[in-house]
């Protein structure tokens, strides 16, 4: 489905993309999907424009800039058959956020801001219940226009006293308190029609409406567009009380399908251009919030962390070194609450995995007693589900057996880690395996005799293992990811050298491919998966072909690629790869004049 009906209304100056995008576990129940995505950019051309629909002489002339940072408050999304909107289920919204709502920065590229499984069919209705307040940080092109434009957070009423002709859901009438001076947060309801003529009056006001092309048609994939680069306005009139006022202008909003969406990416770095020039062994990303961080076990055991902002062109921000020299060579991060926990191996004087936990800035704290007794781990894994840190290694000295230990993410120096089950998890002949959490079960795709993935149930304290062997073959590479509550696993075999995806149906206790079998035909290797939302996100090494590093995104039953699907040329080896609201990184180590150096990069609209 493509749409090309571009309009523009009294509503926020953001870019708000709805997907609808077939489940992508093969079996795994209902197979339609709904995720609706929020992002900034400019995706729309300006000869798109359309006349704009808020009052004549409400707005001065075009702005400039465009925000960093667009903060609004989501309630519940509803669906509806029926042009005039009359047939929406107003009792079991496609997502309901409660009484308080969940905030989303939409200048964080793509985040999903509501998911979804309505019944397959087609949609011309579809209502937002949202807050009439939105917060926004201008960039530095508005602050150097605008004088009241400063680059801190300000506040927008989307409806303000005095507007009127806006209703509830069952067509009662709203009385906003706002004004610019002061904004007030109440309740807006937005209402998407594919003939919002066919909206009666006493349904929705006409600064309510939002047209459609076509319907929203499930399984399917649509993006809608809003688009408000050079709209940030200063005010000064008597509504301001005659003193300048940093605020929107009417965005332009219109219809996209997936490719021309993607095609306004590219792939560049999250940071400055080089992480680190040092040789490492180990390179662990994961992001909280604001931030991407970066941790690299340098070749002399020494351990850094890195930060940057998710979004934006900042260059990278140095931590203090973990440890210098001491660490071994098993190293990890995960990241709760926008503090890193770096675990690693130190071989005296008790051979024991080390935690330090980062404090918010530049410093380190321990975090809980040593797990002792591992006296020569070669691979280290942290994941957090939001309850509990787990941590799984390997020891080499006890047949290189897997064990698992969680502690709770607000533990303190004197807390210990509780092992999960009884003894170890498996044994993996070489090394491999993926982990993954949610809601306090843990999944380890290990290879001790092919591949298998077994699943720790918190209720009964033991582990088993999750549907039949996946492969009786040992892979290359590993991975494994938690998308949408569902294991993903992607893995790399020896005889074919080609990618296999698979994802567990908990419905049939089965597991299935995701697309095609065999993703990469050609030496493929160092395959990564992980997910934002429900879509899932591949990256592997195209050792076939100059060692070009690829990434892929799955949707409606296809493996898409990113832009040209090119990272970079000359790749060694893929580090890291994570999705984060909605933006996948790769962290990856390029040879180039018989120097080698790691880099992270990332697929946005701008640096």
């Amino acid at each position: 489905m493509k749409m090309n009906a571009m309009n523009e209304v009294k509503v926020f100056g953001v870019v708000l993309m709805l997907v609808l995008a077939m489940s992508a576990c093969v079996g795994s129940g209902s197979s339609d999907a709904l995720t609706i995505y929020g992002t900034t950019g400019s995706t729309v051309s300006a000869s798109d424009a359309a006349t704009s629909a808020v009052k004549a002489g409400q707005w001065g002339s075009q702005g400039v800039g465009a925000p960093t940072s667009v903060k609004i408050r989501l309630y519940a999304v509803y669906l509806g058959a029926s042009n005039d909107c009359s047939d929406v289920d107003l009792v079991t919204p496609v997502q309901d956020y409660g009484a308080d709502g969940q905030e989303f920065d939409l200048a964080v590229e793509t985040p999903e801001i509501a998911s979804g499984n309505p019944a397959a069919g087609e949609y011309n209705c579809m209502i937002m219940k949202m807050s009439s307040v939105i917060s926004f940080t201008p960039d530095e092109i508005a602050a150097g226009a605008y004088s009241s434009c400063t680059q801190q957070e300000h506040q927008f009423p989307l409806a303000r006293a005095g507007d009127g002709e806006y209703l509830d859901l069952v067509g009662n009438a709203i009385t906003y308190e706002s004004t610019l001076l002061n904004p007030v947060a109440q309740t807006l309801y937005i209402f998407a029609s594919t003939d919002t003529t066919q909206i009666p009056d006493t349904r929705a006001g006409v600064y309510q409406r939002l047209a459609m092309a076509e319907a929203l048609t499930v399984p399917g994939s649509s993006y809608f567009i809003m688009n408000f680069d050079d709209r940030i306005e200063e005010m000064n009139n008597a509504e301001t009380g005659d003193q300048p006022l940093c605020t929107l202008e009417s965005p332009q909003m219109g219809f996209s399908d997936t490719s021309s969406v993607d095609s306004i990416k590219s792939w560049f770095d999250a940071g400055s251009a080089v992480l680190t020039t040092e040789g490492t062994s180990v390179i662990d990303l994961d992001a909280s919030s604001e931030s991407l961080f970066a941790m690299f076990r340098t070749d002399g055991g020494d351990i850094g962390v890195k930060s940057t902002e998710v979004r934006g062109g900042a260059e990278w921000t140095d931590m203090a070194f973990v440890t210098s020299g001491s660490a071994g060579i098993a190293a990890a991060m995960s990241v709760y609450d926008d503090k890193p926990l770096v675990g690693y191996h130190r071989q005296s004087p008790i051979p024991s995995l080390i935690f330090s936990r980062g404090d918010g800035g530049n410093s380190w704290d321990d975090f809980s007693t040593n797990i002792e007794g591992i006296t020569a781990p070669s691979v280290l894994r942290i994941v957090n589900d939001g309850t509990y840190f787990y941590a799984a290694s390997v020891d080499n000295t006890a047949n290189r057996a897997v064990t698992v230990y969680r502690i709770s993410v607000d533990a303190t120096e004197a807390d210990g880690w509780t092992r999960l089950g009884a003894g170890t998890v498996a044994d993996t002949t070489q090394s491999l395996f993926g982990i993954g959490a949610y809601n306090e079960y843990v999944y380890l795709a290990e290879t001790s005799d092919g591949i298998k993935v077994q699943q720790y149930d918190p209720a009964a304290g033991t582990w088993s293992q999750l549907g039949a062997a996946i492969s009786t073959e040992t892979p290359e590479s590993i991975s494994l990811a938690i998308v949408a509550e569902t294991p993903y696993v992607a893995y790399t075999m020896p005889t074919s050298n080609a990618i296999a995806i698979v994802c567990y149906d908990a419905v049939a206790g089965t597991w299935g491919a995701v697309g095609a079998t065999d993703i990469a035909t050609v030496q493929a290797t160092s395959a990564k998966i992980d997910g934002s939302g429900a879509t899932p996100f591949l990256g592997y090494i195209d050792t076939g072909n100059s060692n070009v590093m690829r990434a892929l995104r799955y949707q409606t039953d296809a493996w898409l690629g990113l832009e040209s699907s090119t990272i970079a040329s000359n790749a060694t080896v893929i580090n890291d790869f994570i999705a984060y609201s909605g933006i996948p990184y790769v962290a990856y180590e390029s040879s180039s004049d018989g120097q080698t150096a790691s880099y992270v990069k990332k697929f946005t609209t701008s640096q």
